[in-house]
């Protein structure tokens, strides 16, 4: 994370998907075609905003 401009910043996080159970010619992972991300309406961070 870079600090420099905090707090008028922005932070991306990384997701990384994977499974232990199957190996990769057994799964596969797709984005959604509409709404691929989702935030719960119900998380609330006063220092933050979500952005999808």
């Amino acid at each position: 994370m870079t600090f420099r401009q905090y707090p008028l910043d922005a932070q991306r996080c990384w997701v990384v998907l994977g499974s232990y159970a199957q190996t990769t010619d057994q799964v596969l992972f797709k984005w959604k075609d509409e709404n691929p991300i989702t935030i719960e309406k119900d998380i609330e961070l006063p220092e933050f905003d979500m952005i999808p």
